[in-house]
């Protein structure tokens, strides 16, 4: 009988064992060979090859030129190769992502590893229309165009996920629906007389106040949480699809009614200084802040709205200045009412105003 011998090809660096050949034949690694007799074996090792991985987002190609050392598919360690990016026909290349992140093209990379890229492709075929030279301006002065012609491109818009142009003078919103990631719009003080989001479903924050606003659309944003659409000219305001809303400033409109049945979530309701005659928030059992001074409200019952005016510094009631004879308050309120609760003197509250 002869020694059992364990064999390890070991390879060095770049390279990778192959197989054994001579008196074993195979690719198993180690081995145990018995030595009855004299044997011969040879370790064959062979280069490595790394894969280079590319994808392609959009239209175009992408071309790989070697720079140094031979393709085969796969590349040889430290093959340097040339790629570069090129677009289809009304595509423009973006950018690199993956094992190399940037804008630059061609470029050249060193395959010592397994290497992934995608090449970005964006469409500039596809242009949003801007027919307010003021708005497309303010876009211009965001760095979102470069050039006053009614268009925008619409790769540069839409991405953006917060926009202020305020105080630009801006008569014309139409192109704000191909801000498709809008989250939130500032848009106060210009000159807007009706305002459309309806192609803005993730937008959370509007604040259009200070305009000349006869018309607002938001029912389709059921995802806002705030809106602030004060000191406009308003005379109707549908809010009943946005269930999400916590905050509204409707103050200083027209509004003769106001329905907020539906926003269980409202914390702050600030609708001063409009037309309204009657007011239901019996449902709103999570407001706080309530401002309805300065309206033509003639029965008002907050015994529902237990939080009202409980956050000092913070929120507030204010019923001044209405046609109100008695405000209706639960048990509760009536034995505790807040400090930061205001009313006509000619007021009264009762825990029965029928």
């Amino acid at each position: 009988s002869g020694s059992i011998i364990k064999l390890t090809a070991v390879p060095s660096e770049d390279w990778e064992f192959d197989e054994w050949v001579g008196d074993y034949v195979g690719e198993e690694n180690p081995i145990q060979i018995t030595v009855d007799e004299p044997k011969n074996l040879t370790a064959k090792f062979k280069k490595k090859n790394y894969s280079l991985t590319i994808i392609v987002e959009g239209e175009g190609t992408v071309s790989e030129e070697v720079i140094q050392s031979k393709s085969s598919g796969d590349y040889p360690p430290g093959t340097i190769v040339k790629i570069t990016a090129i677009p289809s026909e009304g595509w423009e290349f973006d950018e690199w992502s993956g094992d190399y992140l940037g804008e630059e093209n061609p470029i050249q990379i060193t395959v010592d590893e397994p290497k992934n890229l995608t090449a970005k492709f964006i469409d500039v075929r596809l242009k949003a229309y801007i027919p307010d030279d003021n708005f497309e301006q303010a876009l211009i002065d965001l760095g979102y165009d470069e050039v006053l012609d009614n268009y925008v491109h619409m790769y540069k818009i839409f991405e953006i996920k917060e926009l202020s142009v305020i105080s630009k003078n801006i008569s014309d919103l139409t192109g704000i629906g191909d801000f498709i990631s809008l989250e939130t719009l500032w848009c106060s003080s210009n000159q807007l007389t009706n305002l459309d989001l309806s192609n803005n479903a993730v937008l959370t924050g509007l604040y259009c106040n200070d305009n000349l606003l006869n018309s607002l659309n938001v029912t389709n944003n059921i995802a806002l949480t705030s809106l602030h659409c004060n000191e406009n000219q308003l005379t109707t305001l549908d809010i009943s699809n946005n269930t999400d809303l916590g905050g509204l400033n409707c103050a200083e409109n027209m509004l003769t009614e106001l329905n907020v049945f539906n926003n269980t979530e409202l914390v702050y309701l600030n609708f001063k200084n409009n037309l309204l005659t009657i007011l239901d928030i019996s449902n709103n059992t999570n407001l706080k802040t309530l401002d309805c001074s300065s309206n033509q409200l003639t029965s008002l019952n907050v015994s529902n709205n237990d939080l009202l005016g409980t956050i000092p510094f913070f929120s507030f009631f204010d019923c001044t200045n209405n046609q109100l004879d008695c405000i209706q308050v639960s048990q509760y309120q009536l034995e505790n009412i807040p400090t930061r609760w205001s009313k006509d003197d000619s007021a009264s509250y009762s825990l029965d105003c029928n």
